[in-house]
């Protein structure tokens, strides 16, 4: 969540933020800065919905990254955003759409 939230955390003045990631040898320090740049804004926005649909946190490697190379934006970007049951159908459609993509299930 911490990248979705980067564009707040740069308007109070923080320039680069570092969180840590992985487990046991794989432990290592990701710059969030550099990650916020490479997925530009418009990613980021959808960052909450992919991280309640897939359970992940940081969309680096593995099905998180694979998520991401599948482009999100289209179907995801309204998901969790109407009250109405047409919306939340429409939401929920959309979110299958995205993950039964052909290109999403290739980078798994």
């Amino acid at each position: 969540m911490a990248l979705y939230h980067f564009k707040t955390f740069e308007a109070t003045g923080i320039k680069k933020l570092w969180i840590k990631a992985g487990a046991g040898a794989t432990k290592r320090y990701v710059p969030l800065h550099v990650m916020a740049v490479r997925y530009g804004t418009e990613t980021c926005s959808v960052l909450p919905a992919l991280y309640h649909l897939t359970g992940v946190i940081i969309p680096a490697v593995g099905t998180k990254r694979a998520a991401l190379l599948a482009k999100p934006l289209n179907q995801l970007s309204s998901f969790g955003q109407g009250l109405l049951n047409t919306e939340i159908e429409k939401s929920v459609g959309n979110a299958e759409e995205y993950f039964t993509k052909k290109d999403l299930m290739q980078n798994v």
